[in-house]
């Protein structure tokens, strides 16, 4: 299969540029990342691999890896990141697609099928949520407290946000304390993967985060579950800190046909630690529901 790795840009009304890359031929397959992710952190050995057999699309948020920074970040919220899918799609000439999204994604591909049901053809949230994350974050009632006082200071306090936030992520501190207290795999995950993430989160904008960070919990898509009528297949962690498994088999029940994988001794940055079963399992379900890309364009 043609794997000719494309590099382009969306653009919104503002004319603010959406960075994504596109690989491989077939049905379309569009990824979401995480708050504070960039496409290339978690996601391209499966889309590597995925592309051997269908297109697969990664894009950036505004202010996240390739992309432009927002130029009003105070109204980019999930419903306009779900949008902003909608304008990588239109880029990209992609009438649907089956939409697999990681963390923070998962709450943007629930918003993108509100908003444009007729576009969606599946759907793969991943160690996701489907509302206000932040509640069971670590299993920690006062998470969200916690959280609101900390965005108020960067509210106010911008310019010293900017000073002390690369501080926090400083590898050689943050890598072993994320496999200390388990937001990663303490073994599986590959130090290179979290060397780039922990780097593309010191070059953000603490602002943005906080802002997204915000809407992100303020957001919920529980009223739509039940309506949803597309085949879905949910990934969850057995030992995801930020997504209980329980909030993933919720999902299960309520949402129509929906398959559940579980990911053993998966944390929330399993897609990394455990390529392999995500990509031979994602192939499995689009290749179950979904016979050629011809089909979809004639029924668009």
């Amino acid at each position: 299969m043609n794997q000719r790795v494309v590099e382009g840009w969306a653009w919104t009304p503002e004319q603010t540029r959406l960075f994504y890359v596109t690989r491989g031929e077939g049905i379309p397959i569009v990824i979401c990342n995480g708050i504070g992710v960039e496409w290339q952190s978690y996601w391209p050995e499966i889309s590597m691999s995925l592309a051997d057999s269908f297109q697969v699309v990664n894009w950036d948020y505004r202010g996240h890896g390739g992309s432009d920074s927002p130029i009003y970040p105070e109204q980019y919220d999930i419903s306009e990141c779900a949008r902003d899918l909608a304008r990588v799609m239109d880029a990209l000439e992609l009438p649907k697609a089956v939409l697999c999204a990681h963390s923070m994604g998962c709450q943007v591909i629930f918003e993108f099928y509100r908003l444009f049901p007729e576009r969606v053809l599946g759907l793969i949230p991943v160690l996701g949520h489907f509302k206000s994350p932040l509640d069971t974050f670590m299993n920690f009632k006062f998470t969200p407290v916690l959280f609101k006082m900390l965005a108020g200071l960067v509210f106010r306090k911008p310019l010293l946000a900017e000073k002390i936030w690369p501080l926090l992520y400083d590898p050689t501190m943050a890598q072993p304390l994320s496999r200390l207290t388990g937001m990663v795999h303490p073994t599986r995950c590959p130090p290179q993967v979290l060397e780039m993430y922990l780097k593309h989160m010191a070059r953000m904008n603490p602002t943005l985060f906080f802002r997204l960070g915000t809407h992100m919990q303020e957001h919920s898509a529980e009223e739509l579950l039940e309506t949803i009528d597309v085949p879905t297949l949910i990934f969850a962690g057995e030992w995801d800190l930020f997504t209980p498994l329980a909030a993933s088999k919720e999902m299960e029940r309520r949402i129509p046909n929906a398959e559940l994988e579980l990911v053993r001794e998966g944390s929330h940055a399993a897609i990394a630690e455990q390529p392999q079963l995500f990509w031979l399992r994602i192939a499995q379900f689009v290749g179950k529901h979904f016979k050629d890309v011809e089909s979809i364009t004639e029924a668009a």
